[in-house]
């Protein structure tokens, strides 16, 4: 009796150490390099997770003599969650810490002492309508706008500077309901590049003024929650990649088993 419907096990231990490094690599190299401020800037944050993941494949490739082939698929799939990944938000590092801020207003947004904040909580500041902008996401495809307003205090004049951004994105008139009301809280957009440019055209077509340190935030009347849902649904896809991988490995050996005589 042949036994060599067994023969895909052998890859188990170099399929599992790819997901786990290429993971590692897809995490670590978009925390250092975050927040994007351009596009060119989360492309080659893209482009380093590919090199490093080819590196990782290929090193272990060599390890496993007749059976590098397995990890085309991993390898595919890691690929492409490292490129949704720094446009989801890139918020996986917040499940193991969140900082966050107590109770301030919005003109204290910008201050050192919440700079490396998560997410922030607000006494007032409400969406200042006038000045929001908004850009397509697809136009082929109808898929909503990212929407930018700064979140301003009352009494706020066109010459006080902004110390705080809303940002979203939605198909509606705004991203979200914490849009129309006052004194909400919100998570930092660590992905920010193209909110940042819309931003950069905005003040300069306009006579607005915004502090070099203002946060952008997506508003939410629960911020804690909606950024660790959000960071969930991205270790979700990370589990699928795995789950999809070592599936790949697994229906060859159930098929092996029914065959055998």
């Amino acid at each position: 009796m042949t036994m060599g419907w067994l023969r895909p096990l052998a890859a188990f231990p170099g399929t599992i150490l790819l997901l786990l490094a290429g993971s590692a690599e897809i995490v670590g190299i978009n925390a250092a390099m975050m927040p994007y401020r351009t596009g060119g800037g989360m492309f080659v944050g893209w482009l380093l997770c590919l090199a490093a993941i080819a590196a990782s494949a290929g090193l272990l490739s060599k390890l496993m003599p007749g059976r590098g082939g397995v990890l085309f698929l991993p390898v595919f799939l890691l690929f492409i969650y490292s490129c949704l990944y720094a446009v989801l938000g890139g918020q996986l590092p917040r499940l193991l810490s969140l900082r966050e801020t107590g109770v301030i207003s919005v003109t204290e947004a910008d201050q050192p002492p919440h700079e490396s904040s998560d997410v922030f909580h607000f006494s007032d500041g409400r969406v200042s309508r006038r000045y929001h902008w908004t850009r397509s996401i697809s136009r082929k495809m109808r898929a909503g706008s990212y929407h930018v307003a700064p979140v301003v205090p009352e009494g706020w004049r066109e010459s006080d500077p902004i110390t705080l951004w809303a940002v979203g994105e939605g198909s509606g008139e705004f991203p979200s309901d914490a849009w129309r009301k006052s004194g909400v809280g919100g998570y930092r957009a660590i992905s920010d590049a193209t909110f940042r440019d819309m931003i950069e055209q905005g003040v300069s077509s306009s006579r607005l003024v915004s502090r070099p340190r203002a946060p952008l935030v997506f508003l939410d009347d629960h911020p804690r929650e909606a950024l660790l849902s959000a960071a969930r649904f991205e270790l979700w896809g990370l589990l699928g990649v795995s789950v999809l991988s070592l599936a790949a490995l697994v229906l060859p050996l159930l098929r092996g088993k029914r065959a055998a005589p």
